[in-house]
């Protein structure tokens, strides 16, 4: 008989998610039952269709060593535990023969012994019509090496990147491990062990789980999308998601060897294709942990803590978290994780902490889980709990069987390398204030109706903008679509309806400074495989809106590593459309030739426009250079900057910035309030009104 589903109030608006980990790490069948206990009592917090087909659910556990050992037995063979790996692997039915061959010649080419194909005891009619029609064959590949530990797992990893570079559709391999095994599927969480009758079997032991039921928004449901991955489960959404892919992919052509040596060609792609928002963060947790990073340090270098305006920040955390905004940006929006190495189990949150995550610690295991009442027969027996916090984790070490706290791990990690000498002595920090004159601006007039600013526009949005105020209006927008107007709207405003689909509320960089930044990095980006001092040499600034000193000061720094290069966004004019397009065809290439000479600054320009040059519509060449630049290999080793008239609202600065570009002279707003507060519109400075 099931447990009863535990529901607090109607909450049905997130995923379930949490771990369980027997503290003194002993594998047991007791912890099978627990586990799936806990995701059962997670049921509410999933969706599911009409005909019952669940949203995903699953478990990630140790292997079964006893049940695998038991299958080998009755073939013959005795391996060592410490030597057995199991890849387990969802077949389409139509291609299952070719699939399996794939796997083995995948495994043979990374010396890995293929044992045996054991077909998962699975009960199909416990799920939807939809699941069912979709159900995959699911079978295990047991497997040996003379590896084992890190070693074996790496070859693994290894084998499956080469497995899923040659798969077909369909297929996909939820884990491949020496030490860990997926179970999940398109079921909901009470179904688990009534559909994967391992769950049942006393010979099925674990010393740990990391248990998920999925609530889908922004991914269909399909087998491969159900959680947990092979690392991580996780119950928000990745806010930023398009621009964490865009800039992973740039840096997996700059990527360096590290630890992969030779074989790094055999880690691409980083990301696989086609997968959720959710799959794409544990691809680059995985690899992280594969290239020699720890659980806490992924997790705080890729999810960190807000850290730019806490108070009581250690020197060397802060230190810490500045060289790593170095290495990458934030993956933004996964609210609470939980995630497993193999061997340690951690559970985290990020910067916003929007959604809850509990702790109990008992005499025999520690559990985290997006909720309390997920194990009663263990929380009854609790020697402490708690809640964690925006920012925080809790960490289990499965090799000493300690159980650390948040402030206690990140101390370690911002005391292993020096970090604070590494930022001190290789950033260099720009800030440069507004000029109240610039008095030798060419024709301002001219320059606004070519670029559309309209009297509406300088009445409702820079007048009080330039007074520290935020634009009110209307709830909502009833402006058409610009691809339905009649009349022509610049192209920032195409990307209106791009939104998060999440029920996180909006913020702001003021309102919610604590966990908001608008720091920004130029130069040449380090390989995020490695760590060394010279990935902390970058220029810093504390926004990207540029003032003109600013900009001056980035394209003539001095030093030889910040090389910069000015290419002009015009083209001539009487050429029509077919010339802008040849033009963008030939910036794209001088902006690659330049990166290959040297810069590591690309000043892209519409300053030179005039009666016979017309601007490129400035996101139009910021897309173009940045995929460019992606397809030519070398986009981690420049940033762009801005200079344009036709950015002048929080929306094209967005725009700009998520289309690649670093940071933004928006000279001709500037010009606009500088006017505003010349001509006594508003009832402040030149200089006041730019900053704000």
């Amino acid at each position: 008989m099931n447990p009863p589903a535990i529901s607090i109030g109607r909450e049905h608006d997130a995923c379930g998610v949490g771990f369980i980990a027997a503290r003194d790490r002993v594998a047991s069948f007791r912890m099978t039952r627990l586990a799936v206990d806990c995701l059962r009592r997670l049921d509410h917090r999933g969706a599911k269709a009409a005909d019952g087909t669940g949203d995903g659910a699953g478990l990630l556990t140790q292997i079964p060593h006893k049940l695998i050992a038991r299958e080998l037995r009755v073939r013959g063979r005795e391996i060592d535990p410490d030597r057995v790996g199991v890849v387990m692997c969802f077949l389409p039915p139509d291609d299952a023969a070719a699939s399996r061959s794939l796997v083995g010649e995948a495994l043979e080419a990374e010396g890995i012994r293929l044992l045996m194909w054991r077909s998962v005891p699975i009960d199909p009619s416990v799920l939807g019509e939809h699941a069912l029609e979709v159900l995959p064959l699911i079978e295990q590949a047991i497997v040996t090496s003379d590896d084992s530990g890190a070693d074996f797992d790496r070859a693994l990893f290894l084998a499956r990147k080469r497995i899923e570079r040659g798969a077909n559709p369909g297929f996909s391999v939820p884990s491949a491990s020496s030490r860990t095994v997926v179970y999940k599927g398109l079921f909901t969480a009470s179904r688990i062990a009534d559909f994967y009758w391992d769950l049942r079997d006393p010979d099925f032991e674990t010393a740990f789980a990391v248990f998920h039921q999925r609530f889908s928004t922004n991914t269909f449901p399909s087998w491969d999308n159900a959680q947990p991955f092979r690392v991580l489960a996780h119950n928000g959404e990745i806010n930023t998601i398009q621009a964490n892919r865009s800039w992973m992919e740039a840096r997996e052509r700059g990527a360096t060897p590290g630890v992969w040596g030779e074989r790094l060609p055999d880690v691409f792609p980083f990301l696989q294709p086609e997968l959720s928002d959710s799959a794409s963060l544990d691809n680059v947790f995985e690899l992280l942990l594969q290239s020699g990073r720890s659980l806490p340090h992924v997790k705080e270098m890729l999810i960190p803590a807000a850290w730019e305006n806490v108070t009581d920040l250690s020197p060397e955390l802060e230190a810490f978290y500045g060289y790593h905004a170095f290495l990458t940006e934030p993956w933004d929006g996964p609210a609470a994780i939980a995630a497993c190495d193999g061997v340690s189990l951690l559970a985290g949150m990020d910067r916003n902490g929007l959604r809850p995550a509990r702790w109990t610690v008992t005499p025999d295991v520690l559990i985290v889980a997006s909720e309390a009442g997920v194990c009663p027969e263990e929380e009854s027996r609790a020697t402490s709990t708690g809640q964690l916090g925006p920012g925080e984790l809790i960490f289990f070490d499965g090799v000493t069987g300690e159980i650390g706290q948040s402030r206690e791990v990140k101390e370690r990690l911002a005391e292993a390398m020096p970090y604070a000498d590494w930022v001190d002595t290789e950033a260099l920090h720009i800030r440069a204030p507004f000029d109240p004159l610039n008095d030798d601006r060419f024709d301002a007039g001219a320059l606004t109706r070519l670029f559309g600013y309209t009297a509406e526009e300088r009445r409702l949005i820079l007048s009080p903008m330039a007074q520290g105020a935020t634009p009110t209006g209307s709830m909502g927008d009833d402006t058409g679509l610009a691809v339905l107007a009649e009349r022509p709207r610049r192209l920032t405003r195409y990307f209106h309806q791009m939104f998060a689909q999440v029920t996180n509320p909006p913020m702001d960089p003021i309102r919610e400074k604590l966990v908001m930044s608008l720091r920004i990095q130029l130069g040449r980006r380090g390989p995020i495989l490695e760590e060394s001092p010279s990935q902390a040499h970058l220029i810093e600034l504390a926004s990207p809106i540029l003032s003109d000193a600013e900009l001056e000061a980035i394209v003539r720094s001095g030093d030889r590593r910040f090389f910069s290069h000015w290419i002009a966004a015009t083209w001539p004019r009487a050429e029509g459309p077919a010339g802008m397009r040849s033009r963008l065809d030939e910036i794209c290439a001088e902006a690659a030739d330049a990166v290959r000479l040297g810069a590591s600054i690309l000043v892209l320009s519409d300053r030179e426009t005039s009666a016979d040059d017309a601007p490129v519509p400035i996101l139009l060449v910021v897309g173009a250079v940045h995929h460019h630049l992606i397809d030519q290999g070398v986009r981690g080793e420049v940033s762009l900057v801005v200079v344009s008239g036709e950015p002048r609202d929080s929306h094209d600065i967005a725009a700009l910035i998520g289309f690649g570009a670093s940071a933004v002279n928006p000279y001709l707003a500037i010009d606009q309030v500088i006017d505003l507060a010349r001509s006594g519109m508003i009832e402040v400075d030149p200089v006041t009104a730019q900053e704000n």
